[in-house]
């Protein structure tokens, strides 16, 4: 059986909207939505939240789910994400909490369902290992954009940036919302050889400012 675990990071600071991650859309905080997808997805032995906010802390601990208090070193904003994932998984392994994979659910995607994180790792199953990463249909060009071959996300060539944004087809570029990553591949590049979970626009929403926060909460108001 795979054991996987569900890493929330979720740090206190953020540059263009205060306190994000203690937002609120549909009720709940940015974290406990996470922390309830992750449930509700059933495929989850554990749930973990990484922070360095105590009152984050607090919401999880209420929850049931485990928080890891994330160091100083990590809680800025040059933290990687996968530099935080490895901090948590060493932490868990001290205790003897080991798992096959991870996924990654970044509260700032609140729109995404339950159903999205079992189908991620549901495709995870059949693609032998390879990281499964969330990405939406974009409109036109993007710096991240990925064409999908046979699943697999493939960066698009720049010289199709002089091209008709008719003529690329249907590009893509990662939204946020999940990641499930093989343990062993952690510490390595997650979007070489990586394939991409379609999700649609209006559950690909990413809070980075309070616009986003309200089309957000519009949006979780008509569902």
């Amino acid at each position: 059986m795979v054991r996987t675990v569900a890493i929330i990071p979720a740090r206190a600071g953020s540059v263009q909207l205060p306190r994000k991650n203690r937002q609120r859309v549909g009720g709940q905080s940015l974290v406990e939505r996470a922390i309830d997808h992750a449930r509700k997805s059933g495929r989850c032995a554990e749930v973990v939240v990484t922070t360095d906010d105590p009152v984050l802390a607090r919401q999880t601990l209420r929850l049931g789910a485990t928080v890891i208090r994330r160091p100083r070193s990590l809680a800025g904003p040059r933290a990687t994400t996968s530099s935080v994932v490895m901090h948590a998984l060493r932490r868990l392994a001290r205790e003897g909490r080991t798992c096959d994979r991870v996924v990654v659910l970044q509260p700032t995607s609140p729109l995404r369902r339950p159903s999205d994180v079992t189908r991620a790792l549901q495709l995870h199953d059949r693609s032998a290992g390879r990281n499964v990463i969330s990405v939406v249909a974009l409109k036109g060009a993007h710096w991240a954009m990925r064409r999908l071959s046979d699943g697999r996300l493939v960066p698009q060539e720049a010289r199709s940036f002089a091209r008709r944004r008719q003529d690329l087809g249907t590009l893509y570029a990662p939204n946020g919302a999940i990641y499930v990553v093989d343990a062993r591949r952690i510490s390595g590049p997650w979007f070489a050889d990586a394939v991409g979970y379609v999700m649609p626009r209006e559950r690909s929403v990413d809070i980075d400012d309070a616009f986003d926060l309200h089309v957000a909460r519009a949006l979780a108001a008509k569902t």
